[in-house]
């Protein structure tokens, strides 16, 4: 009886972090950005850095109050916080009579009269609008999706098992452990803030191909780690990769296919992008257990996400289907 009441409220939680969780969240951010769309990604996404900065304060909750306790008062700050800001948070700019980047059209057009070249540019003179079965029916789409699948193989086998690889296989102590991957959420809150502000600026493409070479030479010098010095080196590689690389994701798939059905494209792509978070964890548990070291499975792991960087390469921006003019 317990357990199915433990896996009912664990669904209904579930499916409730779904609705107002990362999609939606991100989704709105899109609609309402578009010159400095990368940086306002960033900053949205620093909330999930931040949360992982207050884990030790979860577990200390768990050590000194029990999990019921500890769940319940979480319960409630979600409950304060997250329903009043749902009263005031739009999914588009034309719901509440705003404008994307809070500019109105007169204000465009004399932002387009003074601006140079180059920033008349990112004020934009048009914007694709790709429908989620157009965007499918791209190369860019697929080539993203498979790339950003590759980084979360990385991603997900790190956060699964580093605790255990640290412990078991490197001697260091539960609370050596726990500091290690404090400081993960630390750097990568930085490479969050300066990976929004590059992305504005220079090519996401590149960029992003740049974050797959910290993902995969974090995860090797992880796997190979002879000393304390090259475990902590891991750390800056793969926590500044993971920053830059994640807001950049929804910034360059709404620069290639737009705003407009951002929500379905995105959703689509993560049918293909779970297969990597999922994976992950799986395959390097499963050369674990098979022999006996972390070593292989992250060694394989950081492989695989080296194709990424081809996908994310060969990734080019789609011929427009359709374009909608902003005057």
């Amino acid at each position: 009886h317990n357990r199915r009441q433990f896996f009912g409220f664990y669904l209904i939680m579930a499916v409730g972090a779904s609705l107002c969780g990362f999609l939606s969240v991100v989704t709105a951010t899109v609609q309402w950005f578009e010159r400095r769309r990368a940086t306002a990604l960033a900053l949205s996404q620093s909330g999930f850095a931040i949360g992982g900065i207050c884990v030790p304060a979860v577990v200390w909750s768990l050590e000194h109050f029990g999990w019921r306790s500890t769940s319940f008062v979480s319960g409630i700050i979600v409950l304060v916080t997250i329903l009043p800001l749902s009263f005031v948070f739009e999914g588009r700019p034309s719901d509440v009579g705003e404008y994307v980047d809070g500019i109105d059209p007169a204000e465009r057009a004399r932002l387009l009269e003074l601006a140079s070249d180059e920033e008349r540019a990112t004020i934009t003179a048009g914007q694709p609008s790709f429908t989620a079965r157009e965007a499918m029916r791209t190369s860019a789409f697929w080539l993203i999706s498979l790339g950003h699948a590759s980084a979360l193989l990385v991603v997900g086998a790190v956060t699964a098992h580093l605790s255990l690889y640290l412990t078991q296989e490197r001697g260091f102590s539960l609370q050596e452990a726990g500091v290690l991957g404090g400081a993960l959420p630390l750097v990568q809150l930085v490479g969050q803030v300066g990976g929004g502000w590059l992305g504005d600026r220079y090519s996401k493409r590149v960029l992003t191909s740049l974050a797959m070479i910290g993902h995969v030479g974090g995860l090797l010098l992880l796997a190979h780690a002879t000393s304390r010095l090259m475990v902590w080196a891991f750390i800056p590689l793969h926590g500044i990769a993971w920053g830059i690389r994640g807001p950049l994701m929804q910034a360059w798939r709404a620069d290639y296919f737009g705003a407009a059905s951002f929500g379905q494209i995105m959703g689509v792509s993560s049918l293909v992008i779970m297969f990597g978070q999922m994976g992950g964890p799986l395959l390097a548990g499963r050369l674990y257990d098979t022999t006996g070291s972390y070593t292989y499975g992250f060694t394989v792991i950081a492989l695989l996400a080296s194709l990424g960087m081809g996908f994310f390469a060969f990734a080019a921006p789609p011929k427009p289907l359709t374009l909608t003019l902003v005057t």
